[in-house]
Parts: C-alpha cells; sequence; structure tokens
C-alpha cells in the first residue's frame, strides 16, 4: 500500500492542495484527498475518520477559507485524538486565528501568492516520516527472521537431542 497522507483542507484551495498533492505523489506517497476518492452512499464522516485511521500522517492547509472550515476543524480534531501525526501548513495571515486548533504543533507558515518552499518543507518532512517508518518496519522484519530462526536451531537441538538420548 505505501505510505499515505490524508490531505485536510477546503475544498476553495483545490489549486493549492493539487500542488501539495502532486509534490507528494513525486516523493512516492498516496495522497488521500476525499473529494477524489466518492463513494456515493457511504456516510461521510465515516469515509473521513476511516482514511485518517488509516493514513500514516495528517497534513493540514490552513487558509482564510481553510480555517474557517467545520470539516477541516472536525479532521484536526480526528487526528489529534488518535495521535496521528499533524504536518500544518498555514497560511501567514491566518497564523494568530488558529487558537487552540493546532495548539503546541510547529507550523509551516507560506503566503499564499507563493507557497512553492511551504510546499516543498511539508514534502520534505513526510519524505522523512516515510523514511522513518520504512527502517522501523524493516527493524521489526529483520527481528523476527532472527526470533525464527533462533526457534528454528532450537527446535532442531531439543529434536537433536531426544533423538541421541534414545539410543
Amino acid at each position: 500500500m505505501g505510505y499515505k497522507v490524508f490531505v485536510s483542507h477546503s475544498t476553495k484551495d483545490r489549486n493549492l492542495v493539487l500542488n501539495i498533492r502532486n509534490q507528494l505523489k513525486r516523493a512516492g506517497v498516496n495522497v488521500y484527498l476525499a473529494e477524489e476518492h466518492p463513494r456515493p452512499g457511504m456516510n461521510l464522516p465515516q469515509k473521513i475518520i476511516n482514511n485518517i485511521k488509516s493514513a500514516d500522517c495528517v497534513v493540514v492547509v490552513l487558509t482564510d477559507t481553510g480555517v474557517r472550515s467545520q470539516f477541516v476543524n472536525q479532521e484536526v480534531g480526528a487526528a489529534r485524538s488518535i495521535n496521528k501525526p499533524i504536518i500544518p501548513m498555514v497560511e501567514k495571515k491566518v497564523k494568530g486565528k488558529i487558537g487552540g486548533l493546532l495548539a503546541g504543533l510547529e507550523l509551516i507558515i507560506f503566503d499564499k501568492a507563493k507557497p512553492k518552499q511551504a510546499i516543498r518543507e511539508v514534502s520534505s518532512y513526510v519524505s522523512r516520516l516515510k523514511l522513518r517508518l520504512e527502517l522501523e518496519m524493516k527493524e521489526r522484519e529483520d527481528a523476527l527472521i532472527t526470533i525464527a530462526v533462533i526457534t528454528f536451531i532450537v527446535f532442531f537441538a531439543i529434536l537433536l537431542y531426544f533423538t541421541l538420548r534414545k539410543k
């Protein structure tokens, strides 16, 4: 499946979000944008929650419209409630309006007229999170292989012991 990022945003920021999505995809990341995955008849809040849960991290895009969006606020709340890593990309002019929404998190501040540097920062940070997760998974895999080999050796040592003991 690969590394998955849920992008929380206002649909009014579509062009900015598409640039973020494209940059992340170039970095080998799966990007979830709710409007690109329609599921007619599915409960929308449940669909969003499921995709936040299945994401490895959440990128929050807060512009003047995003900061007023009930959906964005709920998505951030959902991500925080399950301790998902959150990468907030906040428009300079709304930095003072975010209140407790992203309290305690470092922000990537951007100018909406020139967002490229911030988009690169988001992509760079997501890439580092992806690499860290891949390394953790490799370490777990190596540990499981080591345990399997040790178990195999112990099993055959015991089998050999009882075989030789009978003779």
